[in-house]
């Protein structure tokens, strides 16, 4: 993960699909995209794509998916 810098939901994307993460889209507009890799798991908000996520929240989501 590297030092940790804020981003929003768009940009954190792509450093993950670098990591070979899927995205799966829901219809009905629930506000999360799911993210997966391998067996793992995450959720990635999408309500406001434009705010900064929270260092924490970043965190948890690479550590939810085993990266670093």
């Amino acid at each position: 993960m590297g030092q940790l810098i804020y981003v929003n939901a768009q940009e954190l994307k792509k450093p993950l699909s670098r990591h070979g993460c899927i995205f799966e889209n829901y219809k009905g507009g629930s506000g999360y995209l799911t993210i997966r890799l391998g067996g793992r798991v995450s959720e990635l908000p999408m309500h406001e794509s434009r705010k900064e996520l929270g260092k924490g929240l970043v965190r948890r989501i690479y550590k939810e998916l085993g990266l670093k």
